[in-house]
């Protein structure tokens, strides 16, 4: 900085004031003033020109949009459930008649609960088989205790 002839000290207050000005009067001289403001006001307000573009664009699209489009898009079919999983033949689980039925206890669930293979059961009988044996009783589908959710039934 010194071979360029550069000091370097803060900028006090009367200092921007008066920087402020100098570039206030020869905005109001020049020509290029009058573009150089228009620039700074466009560029202030830019953002609220591209959310008002972004809303106008969409409402054209809206607009504009045919009633084939429209019909189309609302008659998607629905897509089918995924067939469930079957037990296997080898587990020495059964599924019980009674929906209501733990498979594992074949007592009245109580705070049930379901794994990835979507059958229920009592919590604590899913949790300790599934902490034993890292799969499911029925399907013999490896399982964690972390994929174990709980079920809030209301009666």
């Amino acid at each position: 900085m010194h071979f360029f002839k550069l000091a370097v000290r803060r900028l006090s207050m009367n200092d921007l004031v008066a920087l402020q000005q100098r570039i206030r009067e020869n905005m109001q001289t020049s020509q290029t003033g009058v573009l150089s403001r228009i620039m700074f006001t466009i560029a202030d307000y830019a953002k609220f020109f591209l959310l008002f573009g972004v809303i106008l664009f969409k409402l054209l699209e809206w607009w504009y949009a045919s009633e084939d489009q429209i019909r189309a898009h609302n008659k998607l079919p629905i897509p089918p459930p995924p067939e469930p999983l079957v037990p296997t033949s080898n587990s020495d689980v059964r599924l019980p008649l009674s929906n209501k039925l733990c498979p594992l206890c074949r007592k009245i669930r109580t705070n049930p609960a379901c794994i990835p293979s979507g059958y229920v059961f009592c919590y604590p009988c899913i949790f300790e088989f599934v902490s034993r044996n890292s799969r499911c009783p029925l399907t013999s589908q490896k399982c964690s205790v972390d994929v174990i959710r709980t079920i809030y039934e209301t009666n």
